[in-house]
């Protein structure tokens, strides 16, 4: 069953507040169940569909997406077979259920609000692996098409996908926290595709074990951290989403840099005390300020 949240009345990313859609935190297409209500405008609703989630999808990941026949709008679509190249340059056409679909997992540092290093060239910000390869799938391939080549064509998306993971980061904390209990900076420009910053805010780490419970089908994890640095005379608290994909595997854990909370500002430390004394934030040690 769906969690819906409640309604935020406004969009998330803009402010407007006619022509509001509900905003899947995850998308449904990787079975994401939390619903933040009437909190997305159509107009930043199709950037994030065209400019995101759509070429993730429906091109990195949907031959995984079939494979664990992961929800769609679109079921007819879905596609009743692959490509695979013979060693000879020839295509042979393999069923759907056959291919399981890898998909590139990326590994990204820490982000550069938290790390305070200088910003380096965005293709040198990123290493990727390979998530959903199967061992015993792969030889189940190999020996029933022995003439196949044996690679797979995978087209990665690394901004993108630091982009889909801004836009999970920053709905999970409007929704968790609200959106007016702290300040979200860069980030929306991020989503919005009005900046190429995008490891200032989004991040990583190396893969851990599975963290803890899972809270979303099919198996996704978040965390909200407060890592409360001294600016001034006051304290800040910078709000951090820690998101696991499919987490009962071996993944990297992604750190998304959401906003920051003014702790002189009544309302923002009232929503950080009481997240912070009802475990719903975990406090982190700055390194350095």
């Amino acid at each position: 069953m769906a969690h819906r949240y409640n309604p935020i009345g406004r969009c998330i990313y803009c402010g407007a507040t006619d022509k509001l859609t509900n905003e899947h935190i995850i998308p449904l297409a990787l079975g994401g169940d939390f619903i933040l209500p009437v909190s997305s405008c159509r107009a930043c609703a199709n950037i994030i569909n065209r400019e995101i989630e759509n070429p993730i999808l429906n091109e990195e990941m949907k031959a995984f997406r079939t494979f664990q026949n992961l929800p769609t709008r679109r079921p007819r679509r879905r596609p009743k077979t692959y490509d695979l190249r013979n060693r000879d340059g020839t295509v042979i056409k393999i069923p759907a259920s056959e291919y399981y679909g890898p998909f590139p997992l990326y590994k990204f540092k820490q982000p550069r609000i938290m790390s305070g290093k200088e910003p380096v060239p965005n293709s040198h910000a990123w290493l990727m692996d390979v998530f959903g390869m199967s061992e015993e799938a792969e030889m189940a391939l190999r020996a029933k098409y022995p003439q196949w080549d044996s690679t797979h064509r995978l087209k990665p998306e690394p901004f993108r996908f630091a982009r889909l993971l801004a836009k999970i980061g920053y709905s999970y904390a409007a929704a968790e926290v609200g959106l007016d209990s702290f300040l979200p900076g860069e980030l929306i420009d991020i989503v919005l595709g009005k900046s190429e910053d995008y490891f200032r805010c989004v991040g990583g780490t190396d893969p851990e074990t599975h963290p803890g419970p899972e809270v979303e089908p099919p198996g996704h994890w978040f965390q909200i951290q407060g890592l409360f640095r001294q600016r001034g005379v006051g304290m800040v608290c910078h709000v951090l989403v820690k998101i696991r994909f499919f987490a009962k595997y071996q993944v990297p854990t992604y750190i998304v840099v959401v906003g920051e909370a003014d702790l002189r500002n009544p309302q923002h430390f009232r929503a950080m005390e009481q997240r912070r004394l009802n475990g719903g934030i975990v406090a982190v040690p700055a390194q350095g300020s």
